[in-house]
């Protein structure tokens, strides 16, 4: 998993005549948001035309409880919090798989199918998700359809923050930018607009 680093930029004013319960510890929350955001990527060990991008650093993973394991190990290490988690891998309608190879497999990823089996798995991660974070997963087709908003939704339930998936080809150019894609919370979906191979050309030189 490719993980990049940066700092939140927090303002705090300083009042010479703060009172005494002004210097009390920092709060749960507030110790949470303080630290380090982190985007975290994570790659499929078999089928490396996948890959990552120029500059990414990444590590392999080998199923939904794998991933979990080294999602929260890589927050623990860097001590932060991650605001984007980008699961690269085949897809299909309603499933993301996950350390797969070249086919979308159910087994090894997460569907509609497996999501209750996985739910506790899942839910660790909570914890080590910034508020605002958003899970972005690259699979092809994965958010299609009604069953792809139903998989998007019930996922984002389990997580506690917004999923994004494409709704076709994901050609990968960079985080499923090319091919539009579907954004979905544990109520409502909305699509997107398209990103494609020759917008991207026209802005970065093709």
């Amino acid at each position: 998993m490719g993980v990049y680093s940066f700092k939140q930029n927090i303002s705090i004013s300083k009042d010479k005549k703060s009172s005494p319960n002004q210097s009390k510890p920092l709060s749960a929350e507030k110790k949470v948001q303080d630290k380090k955001l982190l985007i975290v990527e994570v790659i499929d060990p078999v089928d490396q035309t996948i890959g990552t991008t120029a500059g990414k650093h990444s590590v392999t993973v080998n199923g939904v409880t794998d991933m979990v394991s080294k999602v929260i190990a890589k927050a623990k290490k860097e001590k932060g919090i991650i605001i984007k988690l980008v699961i690269k891998g085949h897809g299909n309608v309603g499933l993301q798989s996950i350390g797969g190879g070249k086919k979308p497999k159910s087994k090894t990823g997460l569907a509609n199918a497996n999501l209750t089996k996985h739910k506790m798995t899942l839910r660790k991660l909570r914890p080590y998700l910034h508020k605002k974070a958003i899970v972005v997963l690259m699979g092809c087709n994965t958010g299609k359809g009604k069953q792809g908003s139903k998989f998007l939704k019930n996922l984002s339930t389990i997580l506690g923050v917004p999923v994004r998936a494409g709704i076709s080809l994901q050609v990968g150019l960079m985080d499923g930018l090319e091919g539009s894609v579907k954004k979905c919370t544990k109520v409502k979906c909305r699509l997107k607009s398209s990103f494609t191979k020759q917008l991207w050309d026209s802005i970065f030189g093709g």
